[in-house]
């Protein structure tokens, strides 16, 4: 991304493979609507939120950054320079990638897939 000052940033339009997206990012960048929202908390991916419009996104601004499983800020220099300082620290998104997989873990040995047959 022009720029951006990282080379590892990648931009992509719709993608049919989201999930596997989301498992090999550190961070998200997104707007914070109630589909994406809910799939970045299932992957514990931490969220930077962008241009929320009145209304749910408005809400789910405060309720994510409240969790504190997103950020957002007004300015957007602000969160592109959180986003910038974040993606320069290699070693803390390692240690929270790893964070995120044991987490993932811990909800597998907890699910319990067919628990509730289909109406």
């Amino acid at each position: 991304v022009s720029g951006f000052g990282s080379t590892t940033v990648r931009v992509l339009g719709y993608v049919e493979r989201m999930a596997e997206f989301m498992a090999a990012s550190d961070i998200a960048v997104c707007k914070p609507g109630g589909l994406v929202t809910a799939e970045c908390v299932s992957m514990h991916l931490p969220m930077v939120l962008v241009g929320p419009v009145a209304g749910q996104e408005r809400a789910n601004v405060v309720a994510l950054t409240a969790a504190g499983v997103g950020v957002y800020d007004e300015d957007p220099r602000r969160m592109a320079e959180f986003t910038r300082k974040a993606l320069a620290r290699p070693a803390q998104l390692a240690r929270s990638r790893d964070a995120r997989q044991a987490r993932r873990r811990a909800q597998r040995r907890r699910s319990r897939p067919g628990a509730s047959p289909l109406t």
